[in-house]
């Protein structure tokens, strides 16, 4: 099939597959049985909880970029805080697409790895979260123990930032700092965290 549609049209495309005469009648006809479908799976309408993170190129042929534009927009109305939509490059189709969506989504989710730090010390890991990441201008630490110290520090393990953080949440400048991949790591008498943050 895709050799076919290779040869005829020139690039595989989904929608060459059906008949003109079908893909007319699902677009103008709402109650359409594939319209219904659709609408009974929509993906848009819920707010994540997790940091999300939509990527498309926007001259995909196949998968049209509006899709991550629309979901980002939707997604937000109901209070979602960290979602975020990226166009990782504006010339690449489909297949050129690939290997950069599946490199960022990669690193995105190891951004949300923490180093186990659970016996250093013998203190418990803090159940601290961090966003937006990656960040610019600023990141917030949720969940903070009273009279803790906030490191940050760059991956040869340079201390950069020394800061004094209260109870709760926190949000650190990130001014001076270039873009890159640093350690955050939360220090305190109740327990220690340590995560990894993107500078855009």
């Amino acid at each position: 099939m895709a050799r076919a549609l290779i040869l005829e049209k020139g690039k595989v495309v989904p929608k060459y597959i059906f008949p003109d005469t079908l893909l007319a009648a699902i677009a103008s006809n709402p109650a359409h049985p594939v319209n219904a479908a659709l609408s009974d799976n929509d993906v848009y309408k819920w707010a994540p909880k997790a940091p999300t993170r939509l990527f498309y190129c926007r001259a995909d042929d196949q998968v049209v970029y509006t899709n991550s534009v629309l979901a980002d927009s939707v997604m937000r109305s109901p209070g979602s805080v960290d979602i975020q939509s990226a166009d990782l490059n504006p010339n690449f189709d489909h297949g050129q697409c690939i290997q950069p969506a599946l490199l960022s989504t990669i690193l995105f989710f190891s951004f949300y790895q923490t180093t186990p730090t659970g016996t250093e010390d013998g203190l418990p890991e803090l159940p601290v979260y961090m966003y937006p990441n990656p960040a610019s201008g600023s990141f917030t630490l949720e969940g903070l123990p009273p009279q803790s110290r906030v490191h940050l520090t760059d991956l040869s393990g340079r201390l950069l930032r020394r800061i004094p953080a209260g109870e709760g949440a926190q949000a650190i400048s990130l001014s001076g700092l270039n873009r890159g991949m640093y350690l955050v790591r939360v220090l305190s008498s109740a327990g220690v965290w340590t995560g990894k943050l993107v500078v855009e």
